[in-house]
């Protein structure tokens, strides 16, 4: 399946921290890493669409916040509706994937402001549930 990660990527901006997201579901959740929101839990967070440059307000759900100490997750809901073009992002395992091809992105927090492109692929997965990747930036 071919997805066009671009449509569903975000832009989270929490007190001075600057980072990625990417939309989980039509009515608004978006995944990103709790490190991207700071040390501790915000209430709120502005979000940019990068497919279609809008911005929004998003609330952190307390239950979707694992810190940085543990999962490093955090889950936020758009306030509002999605704007015209965003698509949720599809899961899935990481299972089997091994010499699978892979496209990453990300905003780093200083630097680029239009965010950095990467490709990659797959070559194991850890014992501890993560995988290890060999990646080439592209520009």
């Amino acid at each position: 399946m071919t997805v066009n990660i671009l449509s569903g990527i975000v832009r989270i901006v929490s007190s001075r921290h600057i980072g990625t997201g990417f939309v989980v579901t039509s009515d608004g959740l978006i995944l990103t890493c709790a490190h991207v929101l700071g040390s501790s839990m915000p209430e709120k967070a502005r979000i940019q669409f990068l497919g279609s440059g809008e911005e929004r307000e998003a609330t952190v759900l307390a239950e979707g916040w694992h810190p940085v100490d543990a999962e490093d997750v955090a889950v936020l809901r758009v306030c509002g509706s999605l704007p015209e073009g965003v698509q949720p992002l599809p899961l899935g395992s990481s299972h089997g994937l091994e010499g699978h091809t892979m496209v990453t992105f990300g905003y780093p927090e200083t630097g680029e402001v239009e965010g950095i492109r990467g490709t990659g692929q797959y070559t194991s997965n850890t014992s501890y549930g993560k995988l290890k990747t060999a990646d080439s930036r592209s520009a």
